[in-house]
């Protein structure tokens, strides 16, 4: 009994290890997300409910400081929408490079994931996808909309904090994905394209 007990124990602690590994991998991706996410939120909850004197400090404070006209903001709560704004225009670059370095450690092992997909799809959907960023990023740093004045679906995310949180969050994660799905294309398309002209040369 006590052999059968004691052979069973690395496998548990093998099972353990790469359990945590996966949980480690997780709360580091969540964390990374939370840390991007909080102060749109935070910001979004805390200055609209400002009182009016608190307000008018804040604002005054962060007048100098604050890029006018930029991004997507709301008229119906200016001041948070406009620190929002701001916010996006500093960190999301910040952010993108942190992702840019994890993604160009991880591109050649990621590599593998696409392998199944041919190679004009991924090209197709990645250049899309660039593309998408590329419009949101023209938007946060070049571009002033006030969602307020936008159609409906817009203007839905203009009209309640929650929601203005959320869109906010979707454009500073399009903005900081660029980086990384750029340096991704440059790796593995050039990859696939070698790997595709050896077959032919050596079929």
């Amino acid at each position: 009994m006590q052999t059968g007990s004691t052979a069973n124990k690395p496998v548990c602690t093998l099972t353990t290890d790469t359990t945590m590994q996966k949980k480690e991998k997780s709360e580091l991706s969540n964390a990374f997300v939370l840390t991007v996410a909080a102060p749109i939120l935070l910001i979004n909850l805390i200055v609209p409910i400002m009182g009016e004197q608190q307000h008018a400090l804040l604002e005054s404070l962060l007048s100098g400081y604050l890029i006018e006209n930029i991004g997507f903001w709301s008229s119906r709560f200016p001041l948070s929408s406009k620190i929002t704004t701001n916010y996006i225009a500093i960190f999301g670059p910040v952010f993108g490079a942190v992702l840019f370095l994890k993604s160009y450690k991880n591109a050649f092992k990621s590599i593998e994931r696409f392998d199944q997909t041919p190679l004009y799809k991924y090209l197709f959907m990645t250049l899309t996808t660039i593309l998408i960023c590329s419009l949101f990023v023209y938007e946060a740093y070049f571009n002033s909309t006030d969602l307020i004045t936008q159609g409906p679906k817009l203007r839905i995310m203009g009209l309640n904090f929650l929601f203005y949180s959320m869109f906010s969050f979707a454009v500073i994660f399009l903005i900081l994905l660029l980086p990384a799905l750029v340096i991704h294309l440059l790796i593995y398309a050039p990859y696939r394209l070698i790997k595709l002209l050896k077959r032919k040369q050596h079929p």
